[in-house]
């Protein structure tokens, strides 16, 4: 249904509600609150929907109690708010208040239990919590398939939901095995041109942009492209998702003129659907920063992220983890202009943030780290860019695994700077250990595969290493590693 749509039905249920004038204390009313927080917060209007939530929640828990379904339901709605303000702590202890009425209620396996389950997992998701995160949604997971079965929409959201953690930790295959399992349902179950598939194909896209393989990529997002406009219209938020993610796949490809013209897309429906100061219209711009600073056009990169910016700013505020995002590339953007000082500035303004909404083993805070360490690379203090990578590796090996893609990364920095102070021996441990996790994820074939080999053979000819020829002497490290 268009946001219009829902905007026009909720001012005429709220004319209905003036003209019945019904007491404020009916459990009905609380409902219709719940839905009006609902909209201004997809809207943007933050403040607004803290007002209902909170006068719905009022209602509830005095006509109700405070262990009745329904106030749960309020609980889980203030989690949902509080997480998209970035604000997951509150969200963790409003989403447990929820698990403790609907446990003790509804008992341990019941859907709305799962949901509970489901909430709690995304709040340890954005936490970068992953233990926490796979156990909850397994315990959704294990709820939908016993009670709802194998075949049902909400069995294939645990599907879709524990593809996207397995996709963030590098863990491919698996991804796509949930992916699949969930495409599976959404077409066997809800037809080839629900927006539910699309989702999923959206989904099945991402994994296969993460692995590199832009054809599938495309191929899948293209298709979540066609039910968006077919079903739900040109101008829909998911269609903009749609816009947004094949826009991505050709930035990559290095596809600009494709990358601007989707990046504009969803730009013009931000604009139109939800207006000039929304989150969705501040990632457009944002977005489209990206491309341009890959151009090389880096002073209109520069508006577009302070345009974004003033948006998250704005709405969101100067400690939600989406206005980090920004100081990140607009510190990237200042990288590239050689103004290390702004550089630094933001960077530290981004990790500020990170740690203390984050906290300091979160992937976000280790990429700042990563950032942070490279503009002090290119200043030539070694020493403190060691110190910021050796941090972010910390956090990539703990939390990430030794076998995920950003710890293969700062793996190849910490070469970068060994080699580059002449260091060719811990240089190429380095390189070498980048090469092997890439390798055995994406295969020796990817560009990062071989961006890393041809790295580790510069290394070894500078480092003067002559006992042997290099494809000799790789070949001898490798069948070692694999000892």
């Amino acid at each position: 249904m268009p946001y219009t749509q829902v905007a026009e039905r909720l001012s005429l249920s709220a004319a209905i509600h003036a003209f019945f004038k019904p007491a404020p204390e009916e459990a009905a009313y609380a409902s219709f609150l719940s839905l009006t927080a609902l909209f201004h917060q997809n809207q943007g209007n933050y403040d607004q929907a803290l007002e209902y939530n909170r006068h719905a929640l009022d209602i509830r828990e005095k006509v109700l109690g405070f262990e009745h379904p329904d106030t749960a339901i309020s609980y889980n709605n203030l989690a949902l708010f509080y997480s998209d303000l970035g604000d997951f702590h509150r969200a963790l202890d409003y989403s447990q208040k929820a698990l403790v009425i609907r446990e003790n209620v509804l008992g341990f396996e019941h859907p709305d239990t799962a949901i509970t389950y489901n909430n709690l997992a995304r709040v340890y998701y954005e936490l970068g919590e992953y233990p926490r995160t796979l156990d909850y949604f397994h315990k959704a997971l294990d709820i939908d398939e016993k009670v709802l079965g194998v075949e049902h929409p909400a069995t294939a959201i645990s599907y879709n939901n524990l593809a996207l953690v397995y996709s963030n930790l590098g863990d491919y295959p698996r991804a796509l095995e949930y992916c699949h399992k969930a495409l599976n349902i959404a077409e066997k179950v809800l037809g080839f041109e629900h927006p539910f598939t699309a989702t999923t194909y959206n989904n099945l896209a991402q994994v296969y942009h993460y692995q590199g393989d832009y054809a599938c990529a495309l191929d899948y997002y293209h298709k979540a492209l066609e039910i968006d406009e077919n079903v739900l219209g040109f101008e829909h938020p998911d269609t903009a998702r749609s816009y947004n993610n094949l826009a991505m796949v050709y930035l990559d490809l290095g596809d600009h003129p494709h990358a601007l013209e989707y990046c504009h897309k969803t730009l013009n429906i931000a604009e139109k659907v939800f207006g000039f100061e929304h989150p969705d219209t501040a990632r457009s711009y944002n977005n489209l920063a990206m491309v341009h600073r890959d151009l090389g056009d880096f002073h209109r990169a520069l508006d577009y992220s302070q345009k974004a910016l003033v948006i998250r700013e704005n709405v969101l505020g100067f400690e939600h983890p989406d206005t980090a995002t920004i100081y990140n590339n607009l510190a990237g953007v200042y990288s590239d202009l050689g103004d290390y000082t702004h550089a630094l500035d933001y960077f530290h303004k981004a990790l500020d943030i990170c740690e203390k909404v984050l906290g300091f083993e979160h992937p976000s805070t280790a990429s700042t780290y990563n950032n942070l360490a490279l503009v002090y690379h290119h200043q030539g203090d070694y020493a403190c860019a060691l110190h910021y990578y050796h941090k972010a590796l910390d956090i990539c090996e703990k939390v990430l695994g030794f076998e995920h893609p950003d710890t293969a990364s700062t793996y190849n920095n910490l070469a970068w700077v060994y080699r580059d102070q002449g260091d060719y021996p811990r240089a190429l441990d380095y390189y070498l250990n980048a090469y092997l996790v890439k390798e055995k994820i994406f295969g020796k074939n990817h560009p990062d595969s071989k961006t890393i080999i041809n790295n580790i053979q510069r290394t070894f000819l500078e480092s003067g290493i002559d006992s042997m020829p290099f494809e000799e002497w790789l070949d001898q490290k490798l069948k070692k590693s694999g000892d």
